[in-house]
């Protein structure tokens, strides 16, 4: 198993809009997306860079610090072995455009996240949509819906199209905005 590096960085803070103008008007980073209590920045490398206000409830779950996705070759063989070896995951597998990514916890309680190439979880083996169900996350549940995922599709909506969104099972616009 072969981390070929940073894939996703998310950081959660209670300075929301403070944290948004340091990396855009500051840093210069582009801003890509931005709904209410969050906003989504893509590197020059194409790594991703999410932070989260008190407002984004899903990802409260974000308690360590930064949230780091290891990007890997095959996420569905390095996420056989991390379960095989015990590691806890939190959530159900996202999937957008081919990639996969799913969160864990390091044995100190660290969340982190493995991102990459990966089977469709949706998708049974006949190519057909299967019935995927949720997943607890807390005190709340995640529905899978193997079109879409947590970032609902990042290509598609820095392109501005309408995209399945999995926090609420429906449709987000470009700006991550449920339509």
């Amino acid at each position: 198993m072969a981390v070929e590096g940073v894939g996703f960085v998310g950081l959660r803070s209670d300075q929301f809009s403070e944290m948004v103008r340091l990396f855009r008007d500051v840093i210069g980073v582009p801003l890509a997306r931005e709904s209410s209590g969050m906003a989504g920045f893509r590197l020059g490398d194409g790594t991703v860079l999410e932070i989260y206000g008190s407002a984004d409830e899903f990802h409260s779950f974000f308690t360590t610090g930064p949230v780091v996705g290891l990007r890997v070759g095959d996420f569905d063989a390095v996420r056989a072995l991390m379960l095989s070896a015990g590691v806890e995951f939190i959530g159900a597998v996202q999937h957008a455009n081919g990639v996969s990514w799913q969160h864990f916890r390091c044995p100190d309680g660290t969340v982190l996240e493995i991102i990459g190439p990966g089977r469709d979880p949706a998708v049974n083996d006949r190519g057909q949509l299967a019935e995927v169900p949720a997943e607890p996350l807390g005190d709340r549940r995640v529905h899978q819906l193997g079109l879409g995922g947590l970032r609902g599709g990042l290509d598609a909506w820095l392109r501005g199209e309408s995209v399945p969104h999995s926090r609420n099972g429906g449709q987000a616009d470009a700006a991550g905005i449920a339509v």
